[in-house]
């Protein structure tokens, strides 16, 4: 499995654009996470490690 990363550094003109963007884009995860339950959260992220899994396989 192939898990390598590219790292990068936002220069500081940026960042705040960058930071907002990104908020902006992760708001309805964050809403719909905070909108179930513990155990739905455990079964959510189940299902994501599984897609994930799978997508790396393929």
């Amino acid at each position: 499995m192939d898990r390598r990363r590219t790292l990068l550094t936002i220069h500081p003109d940026h960042r705040e654009a960058v930071v907002t963007l990104v908020q902006r884009q992760l708001q309805p995860v964050h809403a719909a996470l905070a909108a179930l339950s513990g155990q739905e959260r455990e079964h959510f992220m189940r299902g994501w490690r599984v897609l994930v899994e799978a997508m790396e396989t393929a």
